[in-house]
């Protein structure tokens, strides 16, 4: 075979399609013949090494395709006006480009449009991309924004171009695959938008960043939040602890009553952080009781040992607890005496007392108050105390949750506060009647909400705002917010249809008392329900959507005015966590559930279909049915 000449390709300006041609000598048809290609333009790139075979005339031919890809240090159009060849790009739900959108759920199928004027039959860079204004930039490139590789369903090949086709492009995309992009970004949702290349021409579309597509879940409810009480204001009261030494203050009364244990930046920053991106374990510890409030300071310092001198420093906000009638005994003249020690001593044991109290509720006298049997377990050793908290749990609980009560009461004892999950708890209420009637619930109320907004419209279906307890349960701002079990589903008490907040696993119902509920979790405190996933074909779609449920594993006063005050074990409880000072602790229980629906069947038209299939139940299914789909009892969670 003769080398062929060495030969500088020249860049082609009206295609990106290069045919390398090549002719040999004795060479028989066939045979390979191997091309090494360099870029004259880039000293450091690596030759393209290419193969082929020499065909019957005694030719090889190979074919190159030049890369219009956009680096990050090229210039990229901004504008419509100085595009020679792309004049607009858009997202849409569907594939006319009529119905346009800026949001999308992961699993949704959408579709860009790029308007061009670009020969029919061409073809065009089009490849997708992630905005990453607030990424580091990937190392290497100086480039923040992240390649989203497309692979084609049907070669299972990226997809890196597309032909022209009467002055227009079309991508359909399936938002598929983006969960730890999602996850890894800080605000939990990730921007799209495509990177188009043609003959020298780079633009980045659609031109307006506020156009590109923001993927992600959406919150469709918040019942509550975690670590607060049911107004928001405070602390739940069954998450407060101390020795029955609360600070007080004054009321509209003129009343001593324990003062608010968060101050008031605490809870509307907590609310805020909640409301824009969820719950953090780490940030929000302190709601969890895994974070103190900061130590209260003894208002006497010693400065020399030695001569027994001690001085006076400024109290932090909570040293206020400490008994002026104490302060005031400390003089110059005392503090010279023997007995300067003495002073010193008792001011760092009352400090400690107050540090100890600072999520307390409640008086000493106030839990003897709740009757005689309380009194007589508030002056019970505290081993004795927990010898009864077993008893009760040996007694009453039967089954999988056995040891799962085990684990959570050593989580108590322990003293540490946080978080507690588990998994076989969370599918005993993922499996209850109850949950499953509050997800059916849930479900409806999301297909109606589809119904109402279509695909088109997804983002309206977000609803972060937090809803809390209501005294005016007229006028509720869930019902206001359509978030009913139906419109014939009607309160006896008020006429009006009922909302849906959360499960409940109280003694009465579906054995939650020996199957170990009651005690776990009882009554669920807050709940969240995020939309995780739509995939829509046509009119119809799949829906996956996360729950999470939030409870607390301690009591309150409200525990112990029930039918539950005369459990030696349920007082011995609330007595360990109100006078010993045993931190209760955050249960949190998360799955997953999907659905099917079509986009002209709402709440009520799912609720006729699920009724139907109610009348198919056994009697004994009925019961369990409709102990599970009563309205949630008012007053305490027992």
């Amino acid at each position: 075979m003769k080398d062929t000449p060495n030969e500088i390709i020249e860049e082609e300006v009206f295609n990106n399609k290069v045919w390398l041609e090549a002719t040999t000598l004795n060479m028989l048809p066939g045979e390979v013949v191997t091309f090494t290609i360099d870029d004259k333009s880039d000293n450091n790139a690596d030759p393209v090494i290419t193969q082929t075979t020499v065909n019957k005339d005694g030719k090889a031919f190979v074919l190159l395709e030049l890369n219009n890809e956009i680096e990050h240090d090229q210039k990229v159009i901004t504008s419509i006006e100085d595009s020679g060849y792309f004049k607009k790009g858009w997202w849409s739900i569907d594939e006319a480009g009529e119905q346009p959108i800026t949001r999308a759920v992961p699993g949704m199928h959408v579709y860009f449009h790029i308007e061009t004027t670009i020969s029919d039959g061409e073809q065009v860079y089009v490849e997708l991309y992630e905005d990453d204004n607030n990424e580091k930039e990937e190392t290497g490139r100086g480039d923040k924004d992240e390649h989203q590789a497309l692979v084609s369903t049907v070669t299972k090949e990226p997809s890196k171009y597309k032909i022209v086709n009467r002055g227009k492009i079309i991508k359909s995309i399936i938002l598929d695959n983006f969960e730890s992009s999602i996850d890894e970004d800080v605000d939990k949702q990730i921007e799209l938008y495509f990177r188009c290349s043609y003959n020298k021409e780079n633009v980045e579309l659609p031109y307006n960043s506020n156009d590109y597509l923001v993927v992600g879940t959406l919150v469709i409810d918040r019942y509550k939040m975690p670590g607060l009480n049911g107004s928001g204001t405070d602390i739940a009261n069954d998450l407060s602890y101390g020795t029955g030494k609360p600070r007080l203050c004054e009321n509209e009364d003129d009343k001593f009553v324990a003062c608010k244990i968060y101050d008031n930046g605490q809870v509307p920053k907590f609310k805020v952080e909640y409301e824009s991106n969820g719950f953090d374990e780490e940030k929000h510890a302190l709601f969890t009781n895994k974070k103190d409030l900061p130590v209260v300071e003894s208002v006497l310092k010693k400065t020399n040992e030695d001569q027994g001198e001690v001085t006076e420093v400024s109290p932090n906000r909570f040293s206020v607890i400490i008994e002026e009638t104490t302060r005031a005994k400390i003089d110059k003249t005392y503090v010279k005496t023997s007995k300067a020690d003495d002073y010193y001593r008792q001011s760092e044991y009352t400090a400690q007392q107050a540090t100890r109290n600072l999520k307390a509720k409640y008086t000493k006298e106030e839990i003897e108050n709740l009757g005689d049997m309380m009194k007589v377990t508030v002056n019970t050793g505290e081993s004795y105390l927990w010898l009864d908290f077993k008893i009760m749990e040996g007694l009453m609980v039967w089954g999988k949750l056995s040891s799962v009560l085990d684990q959570m009461i050593a989580k108590f004892r322990s003293n540490t506060g946080g978080i507690f999950e588990n998994m076989t708890l969370t599918n005993s209420v993922k499996n209850n009647p109850s949950t499953k009637n509050y997800c059916r619930y849930v479900e409806n109320y999301i297909a109606e909400k589809i119904k109402q907004e279509t695909f088109q419209n997804i983002t309206k279906i977000e609803d972060k705002e937090p809803d809390f307890e209501e005294k005016d349960e007229k006028n509720s701002l869930r019902r206001k917010k359509d978030k009913i079990k139906g419109k014939n589903i009607i309160s006896d008490k008020l006429k009006l249809p009922v909302s849906f907040t959360r499960p409940s696993f109280t003694y009465k119902n579906n054995n939650n008392l020996l199957e170990g509920r009651t005690l776990a979790i009882n009554d669920i405190w807050a709940t969240e329900v995020i939309l995780k996933e739509l995939r829509n074909k046509e009119e119809n779609y799949t829906v996956k959507y996360q729950v999470t449920l939030w409870d607390n594993f301690g009591l309150d006063k409200p525990d112990m005015q029930k039918f539950f005050y005369h459990g030696a074990g349920f007082r011995a409880w609330f007595v360990l966590q109100h006078i010993y000072g045993y931190k209760p602790f955050v249960t949190k229980i998360t799955f997953e559930k999907e659905f099917k629906g079509n986009i002209k069947e709402g709440r009520e038209e799912r609720l006729k279909k699920q009724k139907i299939k109610e009348e198919e139940l056994t009697p004994a299914q009925k019961r369990d049915w409709n102990k599970a789909t009563s309205p949630l009892p008012s007053g305490s969670k027992w």
